[in-house]
Formats: C-alpha cells, sequence, structure tokens
C-alpha cells in the first residue's frame, strides 16, 4: 500500500479542514496516509524519507505562509524533490473574482517555492475562509 504524508499549516482552520478531507479522499483510493498538523510538530526526516507521496498545505496570512510549513518544506528537501508531491496554498484571493487578487496568490505560491528550493508536481491555489467569530475583536478589523 503507498504511504501519503499529508502535511499542514492552519491559522483558523480552513486549511486543517482541506487537510482532513483531502485524507478522507485519498483513504478511499485504498492509500496509507499520515496526517501531520506542523503547528504542533513536524515529522521526523526517517518518517517523511518513508513516504511514496507528500502533499503540504498552508495557507496565506498577511501576505505569507505559515513559518512551519516553510520550515518543513526546506528541511524536507531532498525528500520533496525526489517523490511526487503537491503544494495547496490556501488564500482568500484565491476565491476572490478579481483576477488582480488571483494573481497575487499565484504570485505567492511562486514565492514559497522560490524561498523553499522546492518544484512540486501539482501546486495550487484554493479559496480560503475567514471565521470572524473566532476572531479577536482587533482581528476582526485587520488589526
Amino acid at each position: 500500500m503507498h504511504k501519503v504524508l499529508v502535511a499542514y499549516a492552519s491559522d483558523q482552520g480552513q486549511t486543517e479542514r482541506i487537510a482532513l478531507r483531502l485524507v478522507e479522499l485519498l483513504k478511499r483510493e485504498q492509500l496509507d496516509v499520515l496526517l501531520q498538523d506542523l503547528d504542533r510538530a513536524s515529522p521526523s526526516a526517517s518518517r517523511v524519507a518513508g513516504m511514496d507521496g507528500i502533499i503540504l498545505a498552508a495557507s496565506i496570512h498577511l501576505g505569507q505562509h505559515q513559518t512551519s510549513a516553510v520550515n518543513f518544506a526546506k528541511a524536507h528537501h531532498d525528500n520533496l524533490k525526489d517523490k511526487p508531491s503537491a503544494f495547496l496554498s490556501v488564500s482568500l484571493g484565491a476565491g476572490s473574482e478579481v483576477e488582480q487578487d488571483q494573481e497575487q496568490a499565484r504570485q505567492q505560491i511562486d514565492e514559497f517555492l522560490g524561498d523553499c528550493l522546492w518544484h512540486p508536481d501539482i501546486a495550487v491555489p484554493l479559496a480560503g475562509a475567514v471565521r470572524y467569530s473566532s476572531m479577536s475583536p482587533p482581528g476582526r478589523f485587520g488589526l
């Protein structure tokens, strides 16, 4: 059975929901899937090396992907380049109807991948969501 790592970094939970759904779909395909929240811990090099494929999902806040996702991609660069891999970038801009916002989402993916020197087989912008009910009062106003 093929082993796939789904690693994610999520600030408000949207990326986590996407990762959980992805795990569900991969398991339906009879894949052995490991889900890893990078904000809690990063998998060991040996664990990542034992995977047949790697999917990294991260959201954009204040113009950047989470540090934990950047650190993961840099730490596991060799495994990412040698295995089938995908990057899912979750942002509000990706779901926008404004072409400039969509272009910015694509540029942020390019910047992330360039910083990490990673060329995944697939890099996809996905629409994010804002859960105002989970934000602090200053956060609701962009502070």
